[in-house]
């Protein structure tokens, strides 16, 4: 990597006027045999650091000295003694939960995966280096499928001495992402994870979801899956150049440079979301039947959604840039002390 600037750049013309940055990438060498190369990396991605979250039990209790600090009255209290209890037991999972929304909704850590291959070499007139590579990693989300991204690269760089007097160069570089999430993004589901409570149901015990604090649209367990929608995101990428020089016969130390570039992008991205079912516990009517949080109350569950029209939307992008450029280069040295060079 090299950085021009200030008269160094001036070459480059008025884009650099900022400055230019050159990167430099692998070529093959003059009368080299072929060399292939094989690298393979798979490791764990896992969070820097995720809240540790009070249980059922600790969470009813806090709120209750809060609010009898604050003056509630003891009948108006959100839980009672008898709730905290409950709530420590695990025996009343109907009407007492104990929901760890970060567990429930994301894993300990995801994988991913490097591969790449190149190959290069080269003769007395033809230079060669060719690299593929690809990169997979799948989400955070405990669906496996919910979240993933794929990458495919390609690059070749190609080198001919056409004769004493021309050299022609030939780059491409390419690449492939496929992203797929949950129509809902992950900031958000995010958000709803931190703010649900632990008392709130996130899952039933006969395997039904609970529509949680903020209604089914934003329930962390069913929208952090494909269950709610998908975004379906993939883009294409390729830059194109090819340069050549020309020594001017006659001259010594006069050289025509030239190169043309064509940079291409594609992007499609198809976005669906629709409703998605939680269900409620009628829990007047569970507890007027006889029951105490520990029965079955798959009868008394009451299927919920917010009802909004389901949206489909395909977007589509294409750009391109072509650039040309040529300059005439003098570059001559006198009794091996004065220099001249002028472009």
């Amino acid at each position: 990597i090299s950085v021009l600037k200030d008269a160094s750049a001036a070459i480059y013309g008025a884009r650099a006027a900022n400055g230019v940055i050159l990167v430099t990438t692998k070529r093959g060498k003059t009368d080299a045999p072929p060399t292939f190369s094989y690298s393979f990396y798979a490791g764990q991605l896992s969070p820097i650091s995720l809240p540790k979250m009070a249980d059922a039990a600790t969470y009813a209790q806090m709120l209750r000295e809060m609010e009898t600090y604050k003056g509630v009255d003891p009948s108006n209290l959100t839980f009672t003694a008898e709730d905290v209890e409950k709530f420590k037991s695990g025996n009343y999972p109907w009407t007492h939960p104990n929901s760890d929304w970060f567990g429930l909704s994301l894993k300990k850590h995801s994988r991913t995966q490097n591969h790449n291959f190149s190959v290069s070499g080269g003769s007395k007139t033809v230079n060669y280096f060719v690299s593929f590579g690809t990169q997979f990693a799948d989400g955070i989300y405990q669906d496996a499928d919910a979240k993933k991204f794929n990458r495919y690269n390609l690059r070749a760089n190609i080198d001919v001495k056409v004769n004493k007097y021309l050299n022609i160069g030939l780059d491409v570089d390419g690449s492939q992402e496929n992203r797929m999430g949950p129509s809902l993004d992950a900031q958000t589901v995010f958000n709803v994870i931190n703010q649900n409570k632990p008392t709130t149901t996130a899952i039933y015990p006969n395997g039904l979801p609970g529509v949680g604090a903020f209604g089914a649209s934003y329930q962390p367990l069913l929208r952090s899956t494909l269950e709610g929608g998908f975004d379906d995101d993939k883009r294409f990428r390729s830059n194109n150049k090819i340069n050549a020089v020309l020594n001017i016969p006659g001259v010594k130390g006069l050289t025509l440079s030239s190169y043309f570039a064509y940079d291409v992008f594609f992007g499609k991205r198809k976005y669906f979301d629709h409703p998605v079912t939680g269900y409620s516990l009628d829990e007047a009517a569970y507890l007027a039947a006889g029951n105490d949080g520990s029965q079955d109350g798959s009868a008394f569950l009451i299927p919920s959604s917010d009802g909004y029209d389901p949206q489909l939307t395909n977007t589509y992008n294409h750009t391109n840039a072509k650039t040309f450029n040529a300059r005439l280069n003098y570059d001559k040295t006198f009794n091996e002390v004065h220099n001249l060079s002028a472009f």
